[in-house]
């Protein structure tokens, strides 16, 4: 089931169109082992579409008027993913995967764009090996799609506000660069002997290695002139202790 909408949920609104929306969702998967290793592939399509009729209810604020409730936030998403899992080569293990997605939405108005927060394209390396004494040194490499955002074409300049108004064009019609993480750990393990905790292990982690500028979100001038792009996060160094008892 879906939440109801946020005008279902105004008082005094749409008491008499409020409803929650069933949503039909299809899985499929494989999983064959390979000795050491292992092979998972899945696809799956959700659809989301058509399930809040449109609804003219009276806004009851007013005493007057009506608001269209409508199928905001319609659509699907549908993918697929392919996993190869390591568990003991040598002294190495791991894992590298692959997924492509889609999820299209509608506001209702007609036509279909790119959902919030959508990467069609994320690919993620794993390795770690195991170090003699109890060592242990590993990485992750994350490369996927940027997400998408709307773009302003152009501004106009208001006299009587003295403020600029936007232009936007396509609804998330463009993407941000791609995403680029690549992160390292190294840890050292004791084992107890005999006493009441059976291990303490201390790790150094170094997160986004290459310092890679990667664009999570943009805003834009007050005056719409120039456009802001706000990054996640730079380069940083973290440690710490982990007590199994």
């Amino acid at each position: 089931f879906q939440s109801t909408s946020d005008l279902e949920t105004v008082p005094g609104w749409s008491p008499i169109a409020a409803r929650s929306s069933l949503v039909r969702n299809y899985t499929v998967g494989l999983q064959q082992g390979l000795g050491r290793a292992e092979l998972r592939l899945e696809a799956y399509h959700k659809d989301f579409e058509h399930r809040f009729p449109e609804v003219s209810v009276p806004t009851g604020l007013t005493g007057s008027g009506n608001v269209t409730l409508n199928a905001a936030s319609t659509g699907w998403a549908e993918g697929a993913e392919a996993l190869l899992r390591v568990h003991a080569w040598g002294p190495f293990s791991g894992w590298i995967s692959y997924a492509w997605s889609s999820v299209l939405r509608s506001s209702g108005q007609g036509g279909y764009y790119d959902a919030d927060f959508s990467q069609p394209h994320v690919g993620n390396l794993v390795l770690q090996a195991a170090l003699p004494r109890h060592w242990t040194v590993g990485g992750r490499w994350r490369l996927a799609s940027g997400i998408p955002y709307t773009p302003v074409l152009s501004r106009s300049y208001n006299l009587a506000t003295g403020r600029w108004t936007p232009v936007f064009g396509a609804t998330n019609s463009q993407r941000l660069p791609v995403y680029d993480r690549l992160d390292l750990r190294l840890e050292k393990r004791w084992d107890s002997e005999g006493a009441w905790w059976q291990s303490v292990t201390a790790y150094v982690e170094l997160i986004n290695t290459l310092d890679a500028e990667n664009i999570t979100s943009v805003t834009y001038e007050d005056d719409y002139s120039g456009i802001r792009r706000i990054r996640q996060f730079p380069r940083l160094v973290f440690g710490g202790l982990e007590l199994a008892f």
